[in-house]
């Protein structure tokens, strides 16, 4: 209760300092929602070598374990948390060429690899552009407990994600990609993986062979001890891991649920 009510005091003054920036990404969500795709499907995609997976959710959302177990595939070039996306769609209007300017900076990174994971979350809101632009691409959906998540972001000190000050914004943003998400499903669903961390946390052979099954690569025991992976972490989850598979974060928001509870409501189903 005492670190609730510090936290609390804390998220409140840096909002002062840095205004929650929700506007901004709810408006970049609606607006390549609405985006009208010019030319048919069959028409953009031509043939690419490299093979993208783009890992997207909220932050805190167990990404990093994620991209450390896609790692561990000797193709695999895991690219971290990179704005080449975004930078991509700011310096064209043309999106036929997006992909291009992507695979222009991937290669400044790696041009040996030909599989590379792309761990920034907030690209689900470009999911129209990577299904009808980006031939071979992936997308992995990646949740959590929402309540266990929420938290989580709230009490992270992001330097650069100022809605992560405002329960209410992060709860709205949670909500906002969910809707998201279930509407791309829908659309494009062929490429996109639904990844649910609590189940890989609590039941990671079975998970993980699934996830690696869908990406059609060969099973390995290896996925299943993603801290032997000798990749560098610079996340707020770098600590976590190089621990093993576990389930310990796991109903973490019931020690905050006095915290919680003007947001609990919006998710009965985990409460």
């Amino acid at each position: 209760k005492e670190s609730a009510y510090f936290l609390k005091i804390a998220n409140d003054e840096k909002l002062k300092i840095q205004p929650s920036d929700i506007k901004r990404k709810l408006d970049t969500g609606e607006y390549y929602r609405n985006l009208k795709i010019v030319k048919t499907l069959n028409e953009n995609k031509t043939t690419d070598i490299n093979r993208y997976v783009f890992i997207v959710g909220m932050p805190r959302c167990g990404s990093t374990l994620l991209e450390s177990i896609l790692s561990l595939n000797t193709e695999v070039n895991d690219l971290g948390e990179v704005f080449f996306l975004e930078e991509s769609l700011q310096e064209t209007d043309d999106l036929l060429k997006v992909k291009d300017l992507y695979a222009k900076k991937v290669i400044l990174i790696n041009s040996e690899k030909k599989i590379f994971t792309d761990k920034n979350l907030f690209n689900f809101l470009y999911c129209p552009v990577i299904y009808n632009y980006f031939p071979n691409a992936r997308i992995i959906h990646c949740t959590r407990n929402p309540l266990d998540n929420i938290l989580s972001i709230y009490r992270t000190n992001f330097l650069n994600q100022s809605f992560s000050s405002s329960l209410n914004d992060i709860s709205d943003l949670y909500l906002y990609h969910l809707k998201l998400m279930k509407e791309y499903k829908s659309k494009f669903g062929s490429i996109i993986y639904s990844y649910d961390h609590e189940q890989v946390v609590r039941n990671p052979k079975e998970t993980i062979q699934d996830l690696i099954n869908w990406l059609d690569w060969e099973w390995n025991e290896k996925y299943l001890s993603p801290q032997k992976s000798k990749r560098s972490v610079f996340t707020a989850s770098s600590a976590q891991v190089r621990k093993k598979i576990n389930p310990n974060s796991s109903g973490c928001w019931k020690k905050y649920e006095d915290l919680l509870e003007p947001i609990s409501e919006l998710f009965p189903t985990y409460n």
